[in-house]
Parts: structure tokens; C-alpha cells; sequence
């Protein structure tokens, strides 16, 4: 199924060794790679647009040599969109068949996308595209002469004034850019630490360098951050690429026209960073402490019990789990009598559901026992017997 449930045991360490550096280096390779797709896409359409002013000249390179500089500038949204594009498609299969096997089932996929996770995405994005106006007026207080270049250079480009590379921007760079750093980098660096702050701290740090420019990589430093935590939070990149969807479209849709009409100055630039960050920080806070509420008490995970244990209405009580074996993984729930029999109802419909159930008669003598002392717990009789023939309820429950 490729389902992992939240009580599922740990990850194993990462190997030592060699098996450490060469993640290292892995993680490396994915921004390698970016950077070669970007400088392919741009000699293939320089290379193109001289071949058609040569044909246009008939081949009088001379006639061409002038108009070199307009025609580089001029391919830069094509070269831009196409080098999307091919990060998008390349890294797609290369982050499927390096950390997808086996393949998720479409319901899997689909069970994903709930509410929550969708808007928290989608407001975190929202808070981080005017966290990057902040640190973007605070820069052109501090350094104006360098934000004018490095806005001047981005005009030139087309970013935000070209309908191509506004497409580029908004829709096929999250999906590449993500799959790349939140993706392939992150994860390679996970094995690599061992931790997730320190592959996170790699990532967004790659992910400002990307960008090439002070103005942008400084806040593009913090968003990685928010969106690494937002891909390991809810373990899918999916939702990584809904924030970084909703920064790009914010800030090129929505920033002027909501933050334009504020006035530049220290105090104001400091507040539009400071009150998203706080909200940001809050809401991860928020849901970290929501996902540590659902463990049990005393910050320690509970071990599941061992395989082969006798899962009667005592012990389930002791270890604070269900256990169920089905064809293809062992599905763990934490104590909760309601969660443990709608499971049953799923897995029974699934037919392929085996309780470990008591093998010896000293077992099951012994879970009769137990089970005859039990203070009408008739969801437990009723699941055991379902799902183990081997035990037998000497008063079966009416509602069996």
C-alpha cells in the first residue's frame, strides 16, 4: 500500500561510511544538474534564434554580429519556460525512481489532499511572499544601488512582464524547483545527517544560491526552510509545491497592488517581517505540538508488540496497541476501541486480514480466562473471535 502510519517504528540510521559521503555528494548532484539543464536550454535557443536571423541575413554573420546582445536578451523567456520545463519532466523521473518504489496507488495520492494540509500550504506560501517584500525593502534601505541592478536585470529578463515567463514562474517552477530541493536534495541529505534540521538548513541554502542574486537568495533562504518543513510534515512534495505556487502567484499577481500602497521605511519593511514570520512560526508550532499530542504521554514512542504476541483484551490493554497483519504490511494503531474496530470492518472487507492469534492450548486457555474476566468489553470479544477462530468466547456478546 505505501501507507506509513505516525506510530510506525523509527527510520533506520543512515549507513556510516561511505554510505554517508556518498549521499553527501548525492544531494549535491540534483543542483549540478539544474544548473546544466538551465545553460542547455539557453545555448539551444541562442543557438536557434542566430540560426534564424542567419537565414534571414543569408548568412552573413557579419550582418548578425551587432544585434548578438538583443537576441540573447530576447531568448531568455523561451530559454527560461523550456528550462522549466525540462527540470520538471527530468527530475520527475529521477525523484520516482529513487524514492517512490513501489509505485503509490492513485487513492493513496488522492487521501493526501485534505483540507488542512492544503491550507496550510497555501496561507504559509501566502505569508512567505509578503515575508520576501519585507526582506526585499529592508535590502533596498540598506544596499539601493544593488537592488536596482538586480531588479533592472530581472525586467530584462521578462520576470513578471513576459506572459511566458510568468507561466514559467507561477506554474512549471514549483513543480521542478521542489522536486529538486524539498525532492531529491533534501532526501539525499536526510541519509546523508541523519537529521531532518540539518538536510533542511542544506536544501534552503542550495535553493538562496539558485537564485543568483542577493535580493532574492536571502528570502529564498527562509521560504526554503518553511517549505522543507511543509514537505516533511506532511511527507509529500506535493504540498511544498501548493506554498511555492501560492509565493510566486501572490508575488506576481497580488503583491503590488495589496503592499504597494505601503510606505517604504525601516519600521514598515521591519513589520512585514516580522508579523509573517511570527504567524508562520505559530501556525508550525501549532501543528508540531498538535502531531506530538496524538503520541502518548512522556515523550517516548510505545514499542508495538512483538510479533507473535497473543493480542487478547488484557494485553492490548498493556502495550497500548492494535496490531494487525494483513498481505502486505502490519498496520499498528494507538489504544482507542472505536479506531481498532472500524479497522477491523476495512480489513475484513479487504479479505486478506490475519490476527496473530494464540497457537498453543495453554494460550488459549489462557485467553479464555482473560477474556471471561473481561468487564464487558464486547468490541474486543466480538474482533477477537471474528478474527481469530481459534478463540473461543464461552458468553458471546448479543451484538456479535
Amino acid at each position: 500500500f505505501g501507507w506509513r502510519h505516525p506510530f510506525s517504528p523509527p527510520a533506520q540510521p543512515p549507513k556510516q561510511g561511505a554510505g554517508r559521503v556518498a549521499n553527501f555528494f548525492f544531494s549535491l548532484l540534483p543542483i549540478l544538474s539544474f544548473f546544466a539543464i538551465q545553460i542547455f536550454a539557453s545555448f539551444v535557443m541562442i543557438f536557434l534564434m542566430i540560426f534564424v536571423a542567419l537565414c534571414r541575413t543569408d548568412g552573413n554573420m557579419q550582418a548578425v554580429m551587432p544585434y548578438y546582445e538583443s537576441i540573447v536578451y530576447s531568448s531568455v523567456p523561451t530559454a527560461t519556460a523550456l528550462s522549466h520545463l525540462l527540470a520538471a519532466i527530468v527530475f520527475a523521473f529521477w525523484y520516482r525512481f529513487s524514492f517512490r518504489k513501489p509505485r503509490p496507488a492513485i487513492r493513496e495520492t488522492t487521501q493526501k489532499l485534505k483540507p488542512e494540509p492544503i491550507l496550510m500550504a497555501l496561507g504559509l506560501g501566502i505569508l512567505m511572499s509578503v515575508f520576501s517584500s519585507g526582506t526585499s525593502g529592508i535590502e533596498s534601505l540598506l544596499f539601493p544601488q544593488m537592488v536596482e541592478d538586480t531588479y533592472k536585470m530581472m525586467e530584462r529578463s521578462g520576470i513578471g512582464t513576459n506572459g511566458l515567463v510568468i507561466f514559467a514562474t507561477v506554474c512549471l517552477a514549483p513543480i521542478g524547483e521542489e522536486l529538486v530541493f524539498r525532492g531529491l536534495t533534501m532526501k539525499y541529505a536526510e541519509k546523508a545527517f541523519g537529521r531532518f534540521w540539518a538536510a533542511n538548513l542544506l536544501q534552503a541554502f542550495l535553493f538562496g544560491v539558485i537564485h543568483m542574486n542577493w535580493v532574492q537568495g536571502v528570502y529564498a533562504f527562509f521560504g526554503g526552510l518553511v517549505l522543507g518543513w511543509v514537505a516533511h510534515r506532511y511527507r509529500s512534495v506535493v504540498f511544498s509545491m501548493l506554498m511555492h505556487f501560492a509565493v510566486n502567484s501572490f508575488s506576481t499577481f497580488g503583491g503590488d497592488y495589496l503592499l504597494g500602497w505601503i510606505p517604504l521605511n525601516f519600521i514598515t519593511a521591519t513589520l512585514l517581517v516580522v508579523i509573517p514570520a511570527a504567524i508562520a512560526i505559530g501556525l508550525i508550532a501549532w501543528r508540531n505540538d498538535a502531531a506530538e499530542k496524538t503520541a502518548p504521554s512522556g515523550g517516548t514512542r510505545p514499542v508495538p508488540p512483538a510479533a507473535g504476541t497473543v493480542l487478547t483484551n488484557h494485553n492490548i490493554s498493556e502495550t497500548g496497541f492494535c496490531r494487525y497483519r494483513s498481505r502486505f504490511f502490519v498496520w499498528t494503531a494507538p489504544r482507542n476501541p472505536l479506531t481498532c474496530l472500524l479497522l477491523h470492518a476495512i480489513m475484513r472487507t479487504l479479505q486478506n486480514v490475519n490476527m496473530q492469534c494464540p497457537q498453543t492450548q495453554k494460550e488459549m486457555e489462557n485467553t479464555h480466562e482473560i477474556m471471561e474476566k473481561s468487564s464487558g468489553s464486547n468490541g474486543w470479544q466480538c474482533m477477537l473471535s471474528g478474527l481469530c477462530p481459534s478463540i473461543r468466547i464461552p458468553k458471546p456478546a448479543a451484538n456479535c
